[in-house]
């Protein structure tokens, strides 16, 4: 009697087995390893849709039906459970289906026996059919290397635009600058001055469209340092003071006494944010006035630099104030025909407080003004802060000492090294040009320089090429100071040309005042 219990209970459980694999769908097989004989189950054929008879028994079967592609990795692990290396392994293969498609079929294998030696003589394993699992998955990686595709040709667009756009403007802005400083009657000033302005916002939309793109790739860091907060506040509205009194608005600065003078942070981000709103603040105010009050709290023990900007300006609808710091959007079409701008502004300036772990909020009403409120986690400064009167020397003061053969423009546009030479007429240093990479190689063999500025893209030898070149082994200027000045602006320029043995880097347009300290560095 209990044999006979035991007898249906055996056979209950295989009744359940064999229901719950046909209803699974998973294949099942064992591999007798010395005649390589192997068992497959009716769901395994039927998974790929053939009849159990259609293919015999034995190893050959599977060879047969798997990719070529597809035979060697899960092999090898195969061999590797043979041999007692392991005793479970699995791998993903396609298979040939009846109707002349492919299968993903993923495997698992088990030895189930070994002989004394170690190897296997038996081994257990299911299919499992993962079709639409590998078909998302091959869909995602397709999706994945179209975005990166389209990232590279955003990116190589931008760096085209941006080197394409600077070059041409280094001569405009360059030779405005050199114009404004010979003799002039005041409509010959005014005239000039506003091309110069118009130029440097050209600049500044150039720099907004290639900031947004570093910001989205996360390709911008960090420059921790200490500044001077009230200072960084002051220069900063000041910049927008004449702009305010042309328009009769009021422009009020409060700096709460709970600021400290000195904070560690990144003080250019932090600036660039401020004039970012505070300058669309005066730009969408046209009377009444604009208020930036700054003071300082404790969160957490964390210290907060809170600047509201308040403004009575035009105001922006409730229903357009969850877009306003999207790239490339305007609250309405009217606003960039009377206003101007790319609606890129505020969507870098929250990209920026984001990546300073700070928060933005507004509060606006139509036709009555908005209020900006930025949080910004800083530390009270207790580190050295360098001279700055020793940073930002007159420009008539500057004074360069050298004991060589002075500075060597390598740059192959005419126009640029007119405007470098004319920009260093600050003393009496030699300068040479030269057009190009291999000719600064060839004569700095024979001449010995104090320093050497590096244009990038030239014609027979670029600049990079040329300064490995001239740094290499002991040469005359193996050890002469090399500073890039170039178009390319996009991130990780920088870091290149610094990785390849140049000194320093400048961006065109050139600024003749960066340029004169950055040269002060090193003479």
């Amino acid at each position: 009697m209990t044999k006979s219990k035991d007898y249906n209970k055996v056979s209950q459980n295989e009744r359940f087995m064999k229901e719950a694999i046909a209803a699974s769908g998973v294949g099942l097989w064992e591999w007798s390893v010395p005649d390589n004989n192997v068992i497959y189950s009716s769901e395994w054929f039927t998974m790929l849709g053939y009849a159990e008879d259609e293919y015999p028994s034995g190893f050959a079967t599977w060879e047969k039906l798997t990719h070529d592609d597809d035979k060697e990795p899960i092999l090898e692990k195969a061999d590797r459970a043979f041999l007692g290396d392991i005793n479970k392994y699995e791998g993903r293969f396609r298979m040939l289906c009846k109707d002349g498609s492919w299968k993903w079929i993923h495997a698992k294998g088990m030895v189930t026996e070994r002989d004394q030696e170690g190897k296997a003589l038996k081994i257990f394993g299911i299919h499992i059919d993962i079709s639409k699992e590998m078909s998302e998955e091959i869909a995602l990686k397709e999706a994945l290397k179209k975005e990166a595709e389209a990232r590279a040709v955003k990116e190589q667009f931008l760096a085209t635009m941006s080197h394409e756009i600077r070059t041409p403007m280094n001569g405009i802005m360059g030779m405005l600058e050199l114009a404004l400083k010979t003799p002039l009657n005041e409509e010959q000033k005014d005239f000039l001055e506003t091309a110069l302005k118009s130029s440097q916002h050209l600049l500044h939309i150039l720099n907004d469209t290639l900031d947004i793109s570093r910001l989205e790739q996360g390709a911008m860091s960090l420059d921790i340092s200490k500044f001077n907060i009230i200072a960084l506040l002051n220069d900063t509205v000041s910049l927008f003071t004449a702009t305010a009194m042309k328009k009769k608005i009021e422009l009020n600065l409060a700096i709460d006494e709970s600021c400290p003078q000195y904070l560690d942070g990144d003080e250019q981000k932090l600036r660039q944010i401020l004039i970012n709103i505070i300058g669309n603040a005066v730009k969408f105010t046209q009377d009444g006035h604009i208020d930036i009050h700054a003071s300082i709290s404790n969160e957490n023990g964390k210290t907060i630099l809170n600047i509201t900007i308040s403004d009575t300006g035009i105001g922006i609808p409730k229903d357009k104030q969850e877009h306003i710091f999207e790239a490339f959007k305007q609250v309405d079409a009217s606003i960039s025909r009377n206003y101007g701008g790319t609606g890129l502004g505020l969507a870098i300036t929250k990209k920026l407080i984001s990546l300073l772990q700070g928060e933005i909020t507004i509060e606006s009403a139509l036709k009555k003004g908005s209020t900006f409120e930025i949080k910004i986690p800083l530390s009270e400064s207790t580190s050295k802060l360098t001279n700055q009167n020793d940073e930002i020397q007159c420009l008539k003061e500057v004074k360069f000492s050298y004991s060589n053969d002075g500075i060597l423009i390598v740059e192959d546009n005419p126009i640029n090294q007119m405007i470098l030479k004319k920009f260093l007429e600050v003393d009496e240093i030699p300068i040479t040009t030269v057009n190009n990479g291999k000719a600064a190689v060839d004569l700095c063999k024979r001449s010995q320089f104090d320093l050497i500025l590096m244009d990038i893209h030239m014609p027979m030898m670029d600049g990079v090429t040329a300064t490995k070149e001239i740094k290499k082994g002991s040469g005359l200027n193996s050890n002469t100071p090399i500073i890039a000045v170039t178009a390319d602006a996009l991130a990780g320029d920088k870091e290149k040309y610094l990785k390849s043995g140049m000194s320093d880097y400048i961006t065109k347009p050139i600024n003749r005042s960066l340029l004169l300290k950055t040269i002060s560095i090193y003479l």
